[in-house]
């Protein structure tokens, strides 16, 4: 019964260890130098949640913040673009940290209406938001 316990509790402390390690954030680095985000705004005639050859840009608009809520409780500290022709909006001069990108407009989301993007210094990303018409 001793040797039971035993691999029970060596088999819990494992899996909890293999369960934790799939989940920790990305690293952010700071070194003080800012970083940017491009998110591209397309129709997603096929609802797959990725740009495809022959779906539009789309000239939607696009917010970007840094609240300790995804997406922001306040829009006080959130700043807004429109996507240009090529349904991109750049958010450039961003300091390290984590940032919420959402949609604020009456599409329909094919990926998510709301998420965070972890960016380091110097680090340039692209997020993807794919909309429908309702």
């Amino acid at each position: 019964m001793r040797e039971e316990m035993k691999k029970f509790l060596f088999i819990s402390i494992l899996f909890s260890l293999l369960a934790s390690c799939g989940t920790s954030a990305p690293e952010i680095v700071d070194t003080g130098q800012p970083g940017q985000i491009k998110v591209v705004v397309f129709l997603d005639s096929n609802r797959n949640g990725r740009p495809d050859d022959g779906e539009a840009a789309l000239q939607e608009q696009v917010a970007i913040s840094q609240d300790i809520s995804c997406p922001a409780q306040s829009l006080d500290d959130v700043t807004f673009k429109t996507a240009n022709a090529s349904g991109e909006a750049l958010f450039d001069g961003l300091q390290a940290g984590e940032y919420c990108i959402s949609y604020h407009g009456d599409l329909l989301p094919t990926t998510k209406l709301a998420f965070l993007v972890p960016l380091s210094s110097e680090q340039v990303l692209t997020a993807y938001l794919g909309l429908v018409e309702n």
